[in-house]
């Protein structure tokens, strides 16, 4: 959904990275049964910038790859400046993890700030990957653009 030229909402990210998955513990409860969640209502905020894509996610349910990919394709920007947010890599085991690090590199990532869901083993190994261009996400981070992160 496009909320203005420039700001769009993401709406299910089509899972089309081969190792992203909707966690197998995610479930719905369907009268007395549970089944598992698609989680089709998982959203991410895409900002074009002069800068490149900048991307707010959810949870990155759908996976952080996909979501970059459809990313990329609505707004039409192949470089991903900033990606923000969860990213749902606390139980990613290794080579997942590796390839998730791969991907953003591919994508172009200037600077990756993660939050709540990505896991303390996640965050270390991103934090490895990319260095000073890496910083936690908290309640009350400030950004400005070109980036600086600033404490609350």
């Amino acid at each position: 959904m496009e909320l203005d030229r420039d700001v769009l909402l993401s709406g299910t990210a089509p899972q089309t990275c081969g190792f992203e998955k909707v966690a197998d513990n995610l479930l719905l409860l369907e009268g007395r049964d549970f089944r598992q969640d698609p989680l089709e209502d998982d959203q991410a905020l895409f900002l074009r910038t002069e800068l490149g894509l900048v991307v707010a996610l959810g949870c990155a349910h759908r996976g952080v790859l996909n979501t970059l990919a459809l990313g990329r394709r609505l707004t039409g920007q192949e470089q991903v400046y900033l990606v923000l947010g969860g990213t749902h890599l606390l139980a990613a085991d290794g080579r997942t993890l590796e390839a998730t690090i791969a991907g953003l590199r591919q994508a172009g990532v200037q600077w990756l700030g993660v939050s709540h869901c990505t896991g303390g083993s996640a965050a270390v190994r991103l934090a490895q990957a990319f260095g000073k261009r890496f910083f936690f996400n908290h309640a009350g981070t400030t950004l400005s653009f070109p980036l600086q992160p600033a404490s609350p």
